[in-house]
């Protein structure tokens, strides 16, 4: 199989499911202001990650796993071209998300929009780095991206109980800086961890049925 031949298979085995979420991105941006933005980051929060969890996990979805090992290729040529055509479509389910939520696209980065700006960069970076790490480990797509979701919930779970053990109740201020700042350092890192595991484990990858 030729370099463009694999990376036309994994377009190909991404491409409907990248439809639907622009799809929803663009039915969620008829919704009223009040509610478009949820929307939107929620569409592209599960979105851009089961994107991620596909990327690997179609292979054990459809059973084709054996068939892309037995392949006479480099596996590190197919590892690349699983990314090149997953990185593009997470890229594009992000400009969507943010052409399609209320206001000018620019101010979702602006300093009143944190959460909004964090969700922006950790949630397609999650998608990118970890859901494939996560689906091979867990011979899953949907169990990757079901644990690429709840692993950011669970670093925030404790950071809140940190901080709260730390600055106490009173100190709202200071407990929601450091929530933020352990959030945003957990994940990278994790993210860092999740990249070079990816690697690593579709390196060491063997059918087992």
């Amino acid at each position: 199989m030729t370099p463009a031949a694999a990376l036309t298979k994994e377009v190909r085995a991404l491409l409907p499911t990248c439809a639907a979420i622009l799809a929803a991105l663009f039915s969620a941006s008829g919704a009223p202001d009040f509610l478009r933005v949820r929307l939107v980051l929620l569409v592209l929060t599960v979105g851009s990650i089961t994107l991620g969890g596909l990327a690997f996990g179609h292979e054990y979805t459809h059973r084709t796993l054996t068939l892309l090992l037995a392949q006479p290729i480099d596996r590190r040529r197919t590892c690349a071209a699983k990314f090149l055509a997953l990185v593009p479509m997470v890229s594009l389910i992000c400009l969507a998300a943010v052409l399609a939520a209320p206001g000018r696209p620019l101010q979702m980065f602006s300093g009143r929009h944190d959460e909004t700006r964090a969700i922006l960069i950790l949630a397609p970076l999650c998608a990118i780095c970890l859901a494939p790490a996560l689906s091979m480990l867990c011979r899953s797509a949907l169990a990757g991206v079901v644990f690429t979701v709840a692993i950011p919930g669970l670093l925030m779970l404790v950071g809140n109980i940190i901080a709260t053990l730390w600055f106490g109740l009173a100190l709202t201020g200071p407990v929601t800086a450091f929530i933020s700042a352990f959030v945003w350092r957990s994940v990278l890192v994790v993210c860092a961890v999740g990249a070079i595991g990816s690697w690593v484990l579709f390196m060491r990858l063997e059918a087992i049925e």
